[in-house]
């Protein structure tokens, strides 16, 4: 194995200390080049990277039983067809390389701007959905539309992204520490739906 070392100056992200939209525009710049990436069967995506990269069903039965986690009804019912319609779509190109855990804390900034991106430990090839769940994570309803129209994806792997950052967020419900987090989450994918922007 090859390793390399970058030591890069810069704070990890904090929502008041960033330029939102000098964010969004860096992060999807970077994720549209990782998709321009050779492609390398041997990093194709599997356990060892935790499934990113496969399709978002590798986590459908997990999804659906932290599901019940939600306790207001008609919420819980447009989540889970939300899901539905997610499974019923597929990546169809080629598979692309994905960084495997676009998160805050793994994004690295100075003076308000972004800086790195670090810790690719989850990297592999396959379905880019699963870069995309900061939006949802960490942006507003605004910052997210520029975010998707910026990554040029279509409709179905912008389902695919809203559904992993529900499956995190639902894990997050169980931990008082990330319980705020992932409330978070599912009231902007909710806001989404609401307002027809997963379509």
């Amino acid at each position: 194995p090859f390793f390399f070392f970058l030591f890069l100056d810069g704070d990890v992200y904090q929502k008041d200390k960033i330029d939102a939209f000098d964010l969004v525009d860096k992060l999807a710049t970077v994720l549209v080049e990782l998709r321009h990436c050779p492609n390398f069967d041997k990093w194709l995506c599997g356990q060892h990277n935790f499934y990113r990269g496969a399709h978002i069903s590798v986590y459908e039965d997990e999804t659906r039983e932290h599901l019940k986690l939600i306790e207001n009804i008609e919420d819980k019912k447009v989540l889970d067809d939300l899901l539905n319609k997610a499974m019923k779509t597929e990546w169809k190109d080629k598979p692309v390389f994905v960084h495997g855990d676009i998160a805050a804390n793994n994004l690295l900034i100075e003076n308000r701007k972004l800086v790195g991106l670090i810790d690719f430990g989850s990297c592999g090839m396959g379905d880019p959905a699963c870069d995309y769940a900061i939006a949802w994570n960490n942006f507003t309803f605004n910052e997210r539309k520029h975010f998707r129209n910026l990554l040029n994806i279509d409709a179905g792997t912008w389902l695919r992204a809203s559904v992993w950052a529900l499956w995190k967020a639902l894990l997050n419900l169980k931990d008082e520490n990330l319980k705020s987090q992932g409330l978070y989450t599912i009231t902007e994918i909710l806001e989404d739906i609401k307002k027809e922007a997963l379509i």
